[in-house]
């Protein structure tokens, strides 16, 4: 995950809203807030209020505040202002994540030798 790429694609993208973002971020030289920062942010959230398929940022960040345990009430404040997907979202993309790497284990087992090691077996 990089903002950097996102800032980079949506430059190719739309050059002219990315100047224009970027002018605009940087007009106040007073601020502590960085531009490549703020720039691909505000893209992301554009690009999720053009179409609800356009969430690489948002799914990060509600993957990353599902992983961190934060609760569903704070998900769905992120979600209502465009920084996240929404709780049910996420839980579809880990169902998602969960079955595509499953998937991927069975698939290299059956190409692959392999074996199982577990150690800490207690015969009391």
């Amino acid at each position: 995950f990089s903002l950097q790429n996102i800032a980079n694609r949506f430059q190719s993208i739309a050059p002219t809203v990315y100047s224009l973002l970027n002018g605009l971020t940087r007009a106040n030289k007073s601020s502590s807030r960085d531009a490549t920062t703020v720039v691909p942010v505000i893209a992301s959230i554009l690009g999720f209020l053009y179409s609800n398929r356009c969430n690489y940022l948002q799914m990060m960040t509600g993957l990353y505040m599902f992983g961190k345990g934060a609760p569903v009430k704070l998900v769905n404040l992120f979600s209502k202002a465009g920084l996240s997907v929404s709780h049910p979202t996420i839980m579809r993309g880990l169902k998602a994540l969960s079955t595509d790497s499953r998937d991927r284990i069975q698939a290299t087992v059956r190409e692959v030798p392999w074996y199982i090691v577990y150690d800490n077996i207690n015969m009391a």
